[in-house]
């Protein structure tokens, strides 16, 4: 049951709810067949962005093309969309085949054409066997998969996914993203994706969006957005555990460029450069890439210490900082102990402490 996918293009779209204005002149391309997922805080603008797509929502200014059709303007119906919610909105007086085929009958489309996509569409994500079945008789999985069959069944063009694994524990979830990327590649359809979890996004996205106060702070690919935050913000919001940060001032040490902590020996952070070499800053580093060594230039208090099994992660006190640091290694490390540790320079990441902005290319 493949699409033909169609892009997306969001111009300059601005949304206000009273006095809070949620969306401010949001700009996004979207490819054909991407997998593009709206990533940031509750409160960010990318749910009201994704129904502005659908229709739910009237933005007050910009544009929504579907391909080269302008469709802001038009009704749900008429955009050729299809939205998966959170709550499933599964009509609980109907069984699996009715409520899949519900639109369908709707638009008067023949019976044996619903008949047909209906089993198609159960064929496609296992629920062949519950078509007879109610949601109260169905697991949150089984729900969810009603949900996404049916929007398969209208054939859209575009698939809008609202945070729909939210409701489901934490091992269905992981299922399930794997199932929403196989449907994805087997319809070969255009898919925006909402949702709060950066873990979802990292390994379901072909292109991550990071909004924030209704604009966006950054586009790129999953690695990209981690490995090269544009600024401190989504270097915060985009990795768990959650990025460190230390504040200090830029020096030089001969050639080196160093960022000096009151009470603690300087951090190296790598070449000098063409690089700004004095003032405020703030350095940013992933607890995966702190070691702890003998002697280095962080030394601070282990406040806890939490083993998961496959890894340690470790809470300490340095400076007027707490940082996280997490290994695989079995540290036999107690709260209350001082353990210094190093990171190497090409993993520290450096911010302007005013501003948040990335310094290092």
């Amino acid at each position: 049951m493949k699409q033909a996918a169609e892009s997306v293009s969001i111009r300059g779209v601005e949304k206000s709810f009273g006095r809070t204005k949620v969306l401010k002149g949001v700009d996004l391309a979207i490819e054909r067949e991407e997998f593009v997922i709206l990533l940031g805080p509750s409160g960010c603008g990318k749910t009201t962005l994704l129904r502005i797509v659908a229709g739910l929502e009237r933005a007050e200014a910009g544009e929504i093309w579907i391909s080269d059709r302008r469709v802001d303007p038009l009704e749900p119906k008429e955009r050729n969309v299809a939205m998966v919610f959170q709550s499933y909105a599964l009509y609980p007086h109907m069984n699996v085949f009715n409520n899949q085929s519900f639109s369908l009958r709707l638009r008067h489309t023949p019976k044996d054409e619903i008949r047909a996509r209906v089993h198609q569409a159960a064929k496609t994500l296992g629920l062949e066997q519950l078509l007879e079945r109610y949601p109260r008789e169905l697991s949150g999985g089984q729900r969810q998969r009603v949900s996404m069959g049916r929007a398969i069944v209208r054939s859209p063009k575009v698939f809008l996914f609202d945070e729909p694994l939210s409701n489901l524990d934490a091992q269905l979830r992981v299922h399930m993203r794997g199932e929403i990327k196989e449907l994805h590649h087997h319809l070969n359809t255009t898919s925006i994706y909402v949702t709060h979890d950066q873990v979802e996004a990292m390994t379901m996205g072909d292109r991550i969006v990071v909004m924030n106060g209704g604009i966006i702070e950054q586009i790129g690919s999953p690695l990209e957005v981690f490995d090269k935050p544009k600024n401190r913000f989504v270097a915060g919001f985009v990795g768990s555990p959650a990025m460190n940060f230390i504040d200090g001032e830029l020096a030089t040490n001969g050639s080196r460029l160093v960022l000096r902590v009151p009470g603690q020996a300087p951090v190296p952070l790598g070449e000098a450069g063409t690089r700004r070499t004095s003032g405020p800053a703030t350095i940013g580093i992933r607890p995966h890439h702190l070691r702890i060594v003998g002697d280095g230039p962080l030394r601070g208090t282990v406040k806890d210490v939490q083993p998961t099994g496959v890894e340690t992660i470790l809470l300490c006190r340095w400076a007027d900082s707490e940082i996280l640091i997490q290994t695989t290694d079995r540290v036999l490390v107690s709260a209350g102990e001082d353990i210094n540790v190093s990171a190497d320079p090409a993993d520290i990441h450096l911010f302007d402490s005013e501003t948040g902005e990335r310094l290092d290319a």
